[in-house]
């Protein structure tokens, strides 16, 4: 039994390029990667262990609360666009951050 990708490579080029330029073909659509977990899992180490210690380049101690916000607020500001509107990417992982339940 031949999976898709097979099918797909015995069909002749012009068939393979006519479905791959189809709108309902999507290839490259949105996808959802793993930001929204590590940026849960970072806010929750903010949370639990505020004032442990980390080392940035193994040499310069900073406290996790301080990463946490500072990791966060570069994240925003480095991928801004010009017209300061935020993408979909950028905001969904940090309103993760920011609407974990706190107890």
């Amino acid at each position: 039994m031949a999976n898709a990708m097979d099918e797909f490579r015995m069909l002749p080029l012009q068939n393979q390029q006519d479905l791959v330029n189809d709108p309902r073909f999507i290839v490259n659509g949105a996808t959802v990667g793993a930001s929204g977990a590590i940026f849960g899992c970072l806010a929750a180490m903010g949370y639990l262990f505020p004032n442990s210690l980390i080392y940035l380049y193994f040499f310069v101690p900073i406290k996790v609360k301080w990463f946490v916000l500072g990791y966060a607020a570069l994240e925003l500001f480095a991928v801004m666009p010009i017209p300061l509107v935020p993408s979909v990417p950028v905001t969904l992982p940090l309103a993760v951050m920011v609407s974990a339940p706190v107890p």
